[in-house]
């Protein structure tokens, strides 16, 4: 076979050939027919100012080579001399005579002598002088591969440049602002160029120029989907022509004679038209046919039908007499069946036609090798079709695993169906693939995770086939790899926060958000940006972290107001300023000290932060009748056994009580959160900075477990549960079971790439325990209206209960005394209770982990970890 670059030259090079054939009888035909008109034109431009009537300009041409690109001149002469060389829509220099030919386009006739002389051709890029095409250098150097041109999709696109261009600045805006974008769309012509291609682009210029057309779309008439469209039906008549036609000689033993030879003469010409207008009437024509599929073979069916049924009618019917149109039984079967075969081999060869040439122009896969596939459903489709579309040969399919018992001994697009996810595990491990594929949305772990461990060991490569909401949100490749958000226990929650209903609470409106500059808080702005509010205000004690912020929404949004507040929130005066200043709608308050053993060694502070701050912020907010206030919580504050944990029960409890009172109009609602992955000072950020440097991975108990959920399903809760008419008790996303801090040391190590880690037990730290609850009450309600989301409906606290805790607390932090503040913690309503810190034991959950411990190479760790980081960021 010939090499790729030799076979792309080849059709290149009769491509060129065929298109120079055109330029020149064009070329030549139009300069004949347009010579007066020529004459009159260069006459009126030498009437209406002094110099030549035609203008020269050098221009680089194909392979780099400059060449002299002619004009009617439109300018003054000397008007490079005395201005910019880029031109602007009321430039002085251009004469009256020279404004009407810039119109028009009559100033580039003369270029049809540079297209006969074969400087340029009808159709490709606009040629640039050489200044230019040092600016995109790499680019024109595809570009330069051909002729420059006449007409380009960058010349339809930009017809009306000079009206884009700026009064000060041109050349700079035009460097900057519009040649990137023309080489854009001369590389994507370039990239699919056709001779069909071409005539349609010159179709589509001549309608402009002749005002019959006002924009610059691909043709719908000859020329595009037409042509094809009539090519497609011609193709099913001459092949059901055809087929009768072998059919009677196949019948006949070769050519007839007398009557049959007399029908076969009568009938093949409408048969043949008939079968066209039926592949427009049945949809046939319409298909695409590198897609060919049942469905299709059915049409095609359908297609040849009514021949059929029409020559057996007669042939049944009919007297003999009527001799002509009595054709015999075996002639009409077998028209028939030549007929359908033939048309759906003609589709099936175009179809692996085209893909053999697209698997060509693309980039080969990156994936090759032995692969066993999880899954057999619609997605286990697709990507065995893709795959062998797109690696070919670089690929084996071994076999598909699927739970579903009617499933198996069938096969998967030639890939057979060998057993169960329980039963894969083993033959894992005795064909040792390269690479497993799991083509199932959400498996749960309890499934995946004997898929990894059984992977892991026989050295498979796990990848993800994305789903198409996946897709969607964000594009993805034919495969990603395995991530976190696969291994929380759970499929992701996702409360779609651009639905009309929950878009409305949030389009323009005024929001302020409080720890703005954090992993929860910045999130909330990203997604805020998409719901058009009128105004933000984003507060924070972080001045980098804040500055940051708004240098990515400089480039995110840099239209959408927004105001930076480096504030504390207890500064009460500087928050009801704020507050007084910027009148926001809604506000969310996201900041809060969070780190429990720190805020175990700050009592104060985090009592007057997390508590006495939220409950001043929340009732100023009423006061300055906010519309709604959303506080951020978390599960540690459900029978809290840290510090932290009971200041955002406080806080919860702040809340709560001003929302039942009859006179605020301010709607308070509270959200908990379990752990957010990778989120600032998280776990994950721990252990990735000890995988980089091939320490152990430091646990504090075998047994602890913690809810977890991702950055964004956090910020979705939040925006979803503030849309809420009437909100009701503390609002959680529904997260499954809890998951063992243990397995996802595991499962973090296996996604750097590395062996299985050591780990360290350290004993668990003040104010911590094994597990948390989401859970006041022990039991959670669907919120039947946003499913995904969950609400604890525990019964709002007595206002003389909140009053009696906050005067407690504000004597004890005005005192200084960390240790009056816990006791006050520790009564009803928040019951702080001591957490006790047991050290591991040896026991199953040690011994099961410790089993797993191998030695980490700290240099294969740091750099395997580093694209990890990089993902969770």
């Amino acid at each position: 076979m010939a090499p790729l670059a030799a076979i792309v030259a080849t059709r290149e090079r009769r491509l060129g050939q065929v298109v120079r054939l055109l330029d020149v009888a064009v070329a030549a035909t139009t300069l004949l027919a347009v010579a007066p008109l020529l004459l009159l034109l260069a006459a009126a431009v030498k009437l209406c100012s002094r110099g030549p009537a035609l203008f020269a300009q050098q221009r680089v041409g194909r392979g780099g080579a400059p060449f002299r690109l002619w004009k009617l001149r439109t300018m003054v002469v000397d008007a490079e001399r005395i201005g910019p060389r880029v031109t602007g829509r009321d430039d002085p220099r251009i004469t009256r005579v020279g404004r009407f030919l810039r119109k028009t386009k009559l100033d580039e006739l003369p270029q049809l002598w540079n297209v006969l002389v074969g400087d340029m051709s009808l159709v490709g890029p606009r040629p640039e002088v050489a200044e230019m095409v040092a600016q995109a250098q790499a680019a024109y150097a595809a570009l330069l591969r051909v002729r420059p041109g006449l007409i380009s999709e960058a010349t339809l696109a930009f017809r009306r440049e000079e009206e884009l261009l700026p009064q000060e600045g041109r050349a700079a805006f035009y460097v900057r602002e519009i040649l990137p974008k023309k080489v854009a769309l001369d590389l994507a012509w370039l990239e699919q160029r056709t001779f069909v291609g071409d005539l349609e682009l010159l179709a589509r210029a001549f309608l402009l120029l002749t005002r019959l057309r006002r924009d610059e779309r691909p043709l719908s008439l000859p020329g595009g989907h037409a042509l094809r469209l009539a090519v497609k039906m011609a193709l099913d008549g001459a092949l059901a022509g055809a087929a009768f036609v072998v059919a009677t000689l196949l019948r006949f033993d070769g050519w007839p004679d007398g009557v049959e030879r007399e029908r076969l003469v009568m009938l093949a010409l409408p048969i043949t038209l008939l079968t066209a207008l039926f592949a427009s009437v049945t949809g046939c024509a319409r298909a695409i046919w590198r897609c060919f599929d049942t469905a299709q073979f059915l049409r095609l069916a359908l297609l040849h039908a009514p021949l059929l049924l029409a020559q057996a009618s007669w042939r049944a019917r009919l007297p003999t007499e009527l001799q002509l149109l009595r054709t015999p039984w075996s002639v009409v079967v077998l028209s028939y069946l030549l007929a359908l075969l033939a048309g759906a081999a003609a589709r099936r060869l175009w179809s692996a036609s085209t893909a053999r040439a697209e698997r060509r122009g693309r980039p080969r896969s990156a994936l090759s090798g032995r692969i066993a596939l999880i899954g057999a459903g619609r997605h286990a489709h697709a990507i065995v079709h893709e795959l062998q579309r797109s690696a070919g040969g670089a690929v084996e399919l071994l076999a598909c695993f699927d739970d579903d018992p009617g499933k198996r001994g069938s096969h998967v697009a030639g890939v057979r169906v060998v057993g169960t996810l329980a039963e894969a595990p083993g033959w894992l491990a005795r064909t040792r693939p390269d690479h497993l594929l799991i083509a199932i949305a959400a498996l749960p772990e309890a499934k995946l995770r004997p898929l990894l461990d059984a992977a892991a060991l026989c050295g498979a490569a796990v990848k993800i086939v994305p789903s198409l909401v996946e897709r969607a949100q964000a594009p993805a490749g034919l495969l990603r790899d395995l991530s976190l958000a696969d291994l929380i226990g759970r499929p992701p929650v996702r409360l779609d926060p651009s639905d009309p209903q929950i878009a409305q609470a949030w389009r323009g409106k005024t929001i302020l958000v409080t720890g703005a500059a954090g992993s929860i808080g910045s999130e909330l702005v990203r997604q805020l940006v998409a719901l058009s509010p009128r105004r933000l205000v984003l507060l924070d004690k972080d001045e980098n972290g804040l500055f940051e912020l708004g240098r990515e929404l400089d480039d995110l949004a840099p239209a959408l107001p927004r105001a930076l507040a480096v504030l504390s929130l207890c500064d009460r005066r500087g928050v009801a300023r704020l507050l007084r200043r910027e009148r926001p709608d809604v506000v969310l308050h996201a900041a809060a000290h969070k780190h429990v053993p720190l805020m175990e060694a700050n009592v104060v502070e985090a009592v007057a932060n997390n508590a006495l701050g939220t409950r001043d912020f929340a009732r100023l907010a009423a006061a300055a009748r906010v519309g709604s206030f959303v506080l951020i919580s978390t599960d540690k504050a459900v029978r809290p056994t840290s510090v932290m944990g009971a200041t955002k029960r406080a806080a919860e409890l702040a809340v709560r009580e001003l929302n039942e009172r009859a006179r605020v109009a301010t709607r308070f609602v509270v959200v908990r959160f379990g752990n957010v992955l990778a989120s600032r000072g998280s776990v994950i950020e721990t252990f990735l900075r000890q995988l980089r440097r091939g320490d152990p991975l430091t646990i504090t108990h075998p047994d602890v477990e913690r809810f977890f959920l991702s950055i964004p399903e956090a910020a979705q809760l939040v925006l979803v549960a503030g849309s809420l008419p009437r909100p009701r008790g503390h609002y959680v996303l529904e997260m499954g079971k809890p998951r063992r801090i243990v397995d996802l040391a595991r499962d973090l190590a296996r996604l750097a790439g590395g062996p299985p880690p050591r780990l360290k037990f350290v004993g668990l730290r003040p104010g911590e325990k094994l597990s948390e609850e989401l859970s006041g009450s022990g039991a959670l309600e669907s919120v039947p209206e946003r499913p995904g989301l969950l609400v604890d409906a525990e019964p709002a606290p007595a206002t003389e209960v909140v009053v009696a805790l906050d005067r407690a607390l504000r004597r004890a932090v005005a005192e200084g005394d960390g240790e009056a503040a816990r006791r006050v913690l520790e009564r009803p309503p928040i019951g702080l209770r001591p957490a006790h810190a047991p050290q591991p034991a040896p026991g199953e959950a040690t011994a099961r982990a410790v089993a797993v411990a191998e030695p980490i190479d700290a240099t294969g760790a740091a750099s395997a970890a580093r694209p990890v980081a990089e993902s969770l960021a």
